[in-house]
């Protein structure tokens, strides 16, 4: 997946105008993804679900943690 592709998709979950707390988010994970993808990683949609929440203000990075900690370790 495209870096582009998945800033818009990003970019889709989010308000317009965002307040530069959002926007550092953004700006963070957005650098966090290009360098997934510089290693040849896909992001999946659940993970990006959490990131727009995150950006949002509804869950923390505690909480995506605790989210891939359950998906993950209990297979």
């Amino acid at each position: 997946m495209k870096l582009g592709i998945l800033r818009e998709r990003i970019n889709t979950g989010l308000k317009k105008e965002l307040p530069a707390e959002q926007r550092k988010k953004l700006e963070a994970w957005t650098f966090a993804l290009g360098l997934c993808e510089g290693q040849g990683l896909e992001v999946s949609n659940d993970m990006l679900e959490l990131i727009i929440q995150e950006i949002n203000g509804e869950i923390t990075t505690e909480d995506i943690k605790k989210h891939l900690d359950k998906k993950y370790l209990s297979r």
